[in-house]
């Protein structure tokens, strides 16, 4: 290293310096904070910690961001945007809640923070790449600890995942009800409590285990909501199955920048003018509820929670 100097002082590297052992062999911080993180990554186990929400905010790109807290101190807490889709909804403020993830850094602000929750999306993960061994695993990893917690809808999603695997035949009473409906075999219903709760990707998941009629409507959804993965491994179970396998989606929306359908753009631009859903159904003589359905999947691929939020973030990609 060459001497380097810093409000007066010169230092000259010593030989074969370790880094950061010295002021000639200063680190930077950008260096420091994912060291950081490596070693704190390293070191924890995904592990259960329970205590107060307080100051929540879902973020414009679907991400959650809170702060678990208890008497004693505090911990900045984060469920990235792919992992909230089959939670019912978002944690209130105050609610004491058990959360399994894993702790980490943000190596930009060099804080603390826990990630839930790990288990769920890596039993997801791997589960889509086909290797049902490493997603049984992931699954289990969480399962037990969430029974004996009584969790019930990471119990029930955990069962979902060891049950897809192959490794559960049926679902623990404490199971939240879509998913033990679905292990139960009663997809119909499963599909019907999601979308009674306004879930629509854990709707696409329970309908892919139904019909020829159930599979391709949860390929449409998945279409709509940009899950090009979910489609496309559906689209092999199915040809497994032999069941007809629905056409992708039109060249047009392949190549719309976030992947909407021309139906879609006018509902956006519709949305925009600050039109009702039931203005917009007879703006565009269609019932109100495709209306409702267009609107979800536009937030989806959009990865807004609300409407006034889809119109700013419509312009600000130049879409309308």
């Amino acid at each position: 290293m060459s001497p380097s100097s810093q409000r007066g002082f010169e230092f000259t590297a010593a030989p074969n310096a370790v880094p950061g052992a010295d002021p000639t062999s200063a680190i930077a911080v950008s260096s420091l904070t994912t060291i950081a993180r490596d070693i704190l990554e390293g070191a924890f186990r995904p592990v259960w910690v329970r205590g107060e929400v307080t100051g929540f905010k879902a973020h414009s790109n679907g991400h959650w961001y809170f702060t678990l807290r208890d008497r004693m101190a505090q911990i900045r807490s984060v469920v990235w945007s792919k992992d909230t889709r089959g939670i019912p909804a978002p944690p209130d403020e105050g609610m004491q809640i058990a959360a399994f993830g894993n702790l980490s850094v943000y190596p930009t602000r060099g804080e603390m923070q826990f990630v839930v929750p790990v288990a769920i999306t890596l039993a997801e993960l791997h589960w889509l790449d086909g290797d049902l061994d490493r997603a049984a695993t992931e699954a289990r990893r969480g399962y037990h600890l969430a029974r004996e917690l009584g969790q019930p809808w990471f119990v029930g999603e955990l069962a979902f995942w060891l049950w897809r695997c192959g490794r559960l035949d049926a679902a623990p009473e404490i199971a939240a009800e879509p998913f033990r409906l679905l292990i139960a075999g009663d997809w119909r219903g499963a599909a019907d409590e999601w979308t009674r709760r306004g879930c629509l990707y854990p709707r696409a998941e329970a309908l892919s285990h139904g019909d020829a009629d159930a599979t391709a409507e949860a390929l449409r959804i998945y279409e709509r909501l940009g899950a090009v993965v979910p489609a496309r491994r559906l689209r092999g179970l199915l040809r497994a199955r032999g069941l007809p396998v629905p056409r992708g989606p039109r060249p047009a929306t392949t190549t719309d920048p976030v992947g909407l359908t021309g139906r879609q753009r006018e509902v956006l631009a519709l949305l925009a003018e600050g039109l009702s859903n039931a203005e917009i159904a007879a703006r565009l003589t269609v019932s109100v509820k495709t209306v409702d359905h267009h609107v979800s999947a536009v937030l989806a691929k959009l990865g807004v929670p609300n409407r006034g939020q889809a119109a700013a973030e419509a312009r600000r990609r130049g879409l309308i």
